[in-house]
């Protein structure tokens, strides 16, 4: 495995990560506010 196909990887993982982590704090903070309502 070279440099460029590991980076790219890496980017790919870390921007999946980043998308699921948006998601949950999304849904967590749309459940509070509605709970709180």
């Amino acid at each position: 495995m070279d440099l460029l196909s590991l980076l790219l990887w890496l980017g790919d993982a870390a921007l999946f990560f980043g998308l699921s982590a948006a998601f949950v704090v999304g849904t967590r903070r749309s459940r509070s506010r509605r709970n709180a309502r």
